[in-house]
């Protein structure tokens, strides 16, 4: 049976319709799902029967009656005990449902999870409506917890559906014996109600209790479900691998199949990025293959067979099985006769193929002699001019690599053979590129390397960056699934056009343009800190000038290149740090942050001592002015008028306040040797005190370095001090008070305490794992000019609607909803698109600004031991990333 809402709540009701023979003593729950029969509480009097013990509700008429019959002949009837009959109720009574929700790592696959939820949720409402009480165990960090108890409180169970943490195997037999036992616990207290268990699975249980068979455990466990007088249902998401297992064990069994859940979550962004080097690839018959590093099979799958669905056809020469090219010169032995004698060829039109490699022996790969000048074709062959899919490096050897990787390079294939003891020939064309996919960087061979011209590295990305894409990708699916899957499906014909449109002008291309578009894209790569060499070069050569015949502007071709070589230079550094230079302008942008925008606070640089003196001495160089009071040791801003010394304050009603422009001071404390004194300053005599460096980096930047050697107590004085913009010092009744306004850096090495004070003040945390993009010229001058424009523009740059909607989505699903954050979200991604030279917040704005607000409240939670491959806090975003 299929799981739709229909069939799950037509099942429950059936099965726990399945009156218990044995009359109940106790009253049980009331509800609405299943009748009883009950000698106690209130219900229809359907019949009597002799009491087991003292009779709770008597029958009158029958006891009388069996006395009567007893005491026939007599002239009175007396009763005694054996007369005595009790009446039997019949009543409606609520269920005892635990479900068991598998939210392991293989549920991760993004219709698998969202049908899971759904199929619980309509369970829910069914629930509600017939008063049931109900349980839930999840299977989730390789174990199974009882998660809620019996509750009637259905938000309990969504609640904790919607906060499930997945991952981890699948120890399904060892929660079918908790659900058990939580039932017949319960059942024994609520003897009239109906025990029914409910487990929610992918079938691919992989643990088992004792050591032994996974298999075998499980049936025991299922058998004792059974045995036990509880109801069980499985549903099995996406297989019915249990089916015959359930069936044996005596289960009611329900199936939810892929086709049958309609429109299908994918990651779009594996899709549009294998799409998108396939066009490029297919438009310049020159480019190298497609390498994808760290996504799941079932989504390179998915986007191969959207590349398939491009449709893209090719000229073939009739009746050639090889799919030679009339028009090119890599020919079989038959057609390069023809063309050598100038006989016509025919054509025909043959789909691009696409061939996926599968298991395999030599002979099926490359084919094989059977007659002289005759011979069956392999995998390989099958391809030529086309691509060859493999699905996962490591299934192949190095002997098939290196087979493959001549292949390639000579584009020519030849059979050898030894027929009636002569040895035989055959050479025929094989053009072939590669599709494939690896787990890692390390599982590629170095053979095979310089053969893909396009890397799509799902790994290298930060793993907060990559949760919140596909969140956003989800909230796309989840508002309408339909016109979803109408975006792929206008992406492939996109791809179609732009291949059409790109064959056509690629011959069109100047060899100019292409090498200008190529010095431009180098030297922006090498400004990042990668090495370029030979290989690197024709590479990215190949790709402009493919990139060039699609027929867009020339500044959008160029970043397009440049994004795409970022891509792929930068996979290298999965498992490095990425170069210095990339991390260097990342944290600067950053840094500048807080500068144009008061409303951010400072920033916090986690393990990069390295590379903030470099970041001072740009922001010292870049001679960045504002204004001042004239005159004041304090650094007044003459324009803030509530926000003045006392010296300045009596200027200002005198009018004698006036100001001059100077530049921004940049102060730099060691916090490993620094007093509170030094920092804060101290009274000397009335109206005369010592200024601290607080004080002297007022309109500037206070960059603490070591901070981790600060003492809390300081620690959260600073951040008072910043936050209510004033410090207030005091001695022996005298109190001196000067305004606090500049930009904290505070510099902590990797793995250090972060003061919890720094975490919760409006700041932001950048830990060089990743990119931002903002300053690419680091030119003093330059970055000056960038500051003055982007406070210009800041004022008028506006945050859309679901871009605020979104940031609100992202702190809930985190656990962090404070509307401070989500306002310290906003002010940072208005920032940003203010340095980016935009009018207003788009997408990538607001990613990395949640990325710099969020990454410091998961250090604070002590998230990042797990975050090196996959650490998600919640299950939405992960259902996109495959089994």
């Amino acid at each position: 049976m299929m799981a739709k809402e229909e069939d799950i709540i037509t099942v429950l009701d059936i099965i726990s319709k399945r009156r218990l023979r044995k009359v109940l003593r106790s009253l049980g729950t009331t509800g609405r799902r299943s009748d009883i029969l009950t000698v106690a509480g209130r219900g229809r009097y359907v019949k009597y029967r002799m009491p087991e013990g003292e009779a709770k509700d008597i029958a009158i008429i029958p006891t009388v009656l069996a006395a009567a019959m007893r005491s026939r002949g007599k002239k009175k009837i007396r009763i005694k005990k054996e007369d005595i009959r009790e009446k039997i109720r019949r009543k409606k009574s609520a269920g005892l449902i635990c479900i068991i929700f598998d939210a392991s790592s293989s549920m991760l696959g993004g219709w698998r999870a969202a049908t899971a939820k759904s199929i619980v949720y309509d369970m829910l409402v069914d629930i509600y409506q017939k008063r049931d009480k109900v349980a839930l165990i999840t299977i989730s960090d390789n174990r199974a917890e009882l998660s809620v108890r019996f509750t009637s409180d259905i938000e309990r169970i969504r609640h904790a559906i919607e906060g499930v943490r997945y991952g981890g195997t699948t120890p399904l037999a060892h929660a079918i014996v908790m659900g058990g036992d939580v039932l017949k616990k319960r059942a024994q207290i609520e003897r009239g109600s109906i025990p029914i268990l409910v487990v929610i699975t992918d079938g691919e249980a992989n643990v088992s209790m004792s050591g032994g068979e996974v298999l075998k455990d499980l049936k025991n466990a299922m058998k004792n479900v059974v045995e036990y007088g509880i109801i069980p249902v499985i549903i099995e998401v996406g297989g019915q691998g249990l089916r015959k297992i359930a069936e044996d064990c005596g289960w009611q069994y329900m199936s939810a199949l892929k086709e049958d859940i309609g429109y299908e979550f994918v990651d779009q962004s594996i899709v549009n990025a294998v799409l998108d080097s396939f066009a490029l690839a297919t438009i310049n018959k020159e480019c190298g293959g497609i390498l994808v590093i760290g996504a799941k099979q079932n989504q390179v799958d998915l986007a191969v067979e959207n590349c398939k669905n491009v449709g893209f056809e090719i000229e073939c020469v009739k009746d050639c099985i090889y799919n030679c090219d009339p028009d090119g010169d890599n020919l079989c032995l038959e057609c390069s006769i023809r063309k050598n004698y100038g006989l016509e060829m025919e054509r025909r039109i043959a789909p691009l193929p696409i061939i996926r490699l599968e298991p395999w022996d030599e002979r099926e790969m490359l084919g094989r002699i059977y007659l002289r000048y005759m011979a069956v074709r392999g995998m390989l062959s099958r391809a030529h001019r086309g691509f060859l899919y493999v699905p996962d490096i490591k299934d192949v050897d190095d002997k098939t690599w290196n087979i493959i990787s001549s292949v390639i390079k000579t584009r020519r294939i030849t059979l050898e053979s030894n027929l009636d003891g002569e040895n035989v020939s055959i050479t025929y064309p094989c053009d072939i590129r590669l599709i494939a996919r690896a787990d890692n960087w390390g599982d590629v061979p170095n053979e095979i390397v310089e053969h893909f011209d396009f890397l799509i590295n799902t790994r290298g990305e930060y793993f907060l960056h990559r949760d919140i894409r596909i969140l956003r990708e989800r909230r796309e699916w989840e508002r309408d699934p339909e016109e979803y899957a109408r975006g792929i499906e206008r992406k492939i014909r996109s791809t179609l056009l732009a291949i059409i449109m790109g064959r056509e002008k690629i011959e069109e291309i100047e060899s100019a343009s292409v090498e200008n578009m190529a010095e431009r894209v180098l030297s922006r790569i090498s400004s990042y800190g990668f090495s370029v060499d030979d290989g690197v070069r024709k590479r990215i050569r190949r790709v402009c000038r493919a990139i060039l015949a699609l027929g867009v502007d020339e500044k959008d071709a160029e970043k397009i290149a440049i994004d795409m070589a970022y891509r792929a230079l930068s996979t290298r550094y999965v498992h490095e740090e990425l170069p210095r230079d990339a991390v260097f302008r990342s944290a600067l942008t950053i840094s500048l942050l807080p500068i144009i925008n008061s409303n951010i606070k400072g920033v916090i640089l986690t393990g990069l001592e390295e590379i903030v003196p470099s970041i001072l001495g740009v922001l010292k160089e870049s001679g960045y002015s504002t204004l001042f009071s004239k005159g004041c040791v304090f650094n007044c801003n003459p324009n803030d008028y509530e926000k003045l010394c006392l010296e300045c304050s009596l200027k200002m009603e005198y009018g004698e306040l006036s100001a001059d422009v100077r530049r921004i001071p940049v102060v730099s404390v060691d916090c490993s040797n620094v007093s509170r004194e030094e920092l804060f300053g101290h009274v000397y005599l009335k109206f005369i005190a010592k200024i601290g460096l607080l004080a002297r980096a007022n309109g500037g930047v206070l960059c603490l370095k070591r901070a981790e050697d600060l003492d809390e107590s300081i620690a959260i004085d600073v951040v008072n001090a910043i936050e209510s913009g004033r410090n207030v010092l005091e001695r022996g009744g005298i109190i001196i008070s000067h305004p606090i306004w500049f930009a904290l850096l505070v510099s902590t090495k990797s793995g250090e305490r972060i003061s919890s004070a720094f975490i919760t003040a409006r700041t932001l945390l950048y830990n060089g794992k990743y990119v931002v993009r903002g300053i690419e010229d680091t030119d003093a001058e330059k970055i000056a000019h960038r500051i003055r424009e982007a406070r210009k523009v800041l004022g008028a740059i506006s945050v859309p609607g679901e871009e605020i909607d979104f940031i609100v989505r992202c702190c809930e699903h985190y656990g962090v909803e404070d509307n401070g954050v989500e306002y310290l979200v906003m002010e940072t991604a208005r920032t940003l698109a203010a340095l980016r030279g935009k009018r207003k917040v788009d997408a990538e704005d607001t990613n990395d600004a949640l990325v710099l607000v969020l990454d410091k409240f998961l250090e604070k939670k002590g998230m990042y031991d797990a975050e090196k491959e996959y650490a998600y806090s919640k299950i939405t975003a992960h259902e996109a990333l495959g089994g």
